[in-house]
């Protein structure tokens, strides 16, 4: 595990809302781990969490997904996916900056 801290922008501007996720991707035979995930915070940042707040997520390859709000923020920010659908996480700390396109 490593923490993972970052930033989700659209266009230029932060994302105000919404949960990222990151999904370990697994080779072989190898159990991938528990997902990690964290709630958009109103400057755009996050924090992620597997088991405990701030434990971040699996070292190694992650599979990004972002969900947008169920509720609107007078942006129209449905239908958007990060831009790169992979990270690595890497030992030590993260600072990981999303971009989201239109899907």
């Amino acid at each position: 595990m490593a923490p993972v801290t970052g930033k989700v922008m659209y266009q230029g501007q932060p994302v105000t809302a919404g949960t990222i996720m990151f999904t370990p991707i697994g080779s072989g035979e190898m159990t991938p781990g528990k997902p990690a995930g964290g709630k958009i915070q109103e400057d755009g940042t996050f924090s992620l969490m597997s088991y405990n707040p701030g434990d971040g997520a699996k070292i190694g390859p992650c599979r990004v997904t972002f969900s947008p709000p169920q509720v609107s923020t007078g942006r129209n920010i449905n239908g958007l996916m990060p831009k790169e659908r992979e990270v690595e996480v890497t030992e030590g700390k993260n600072d990981i900056t999303i971009e989201l396109v239109k899907s």
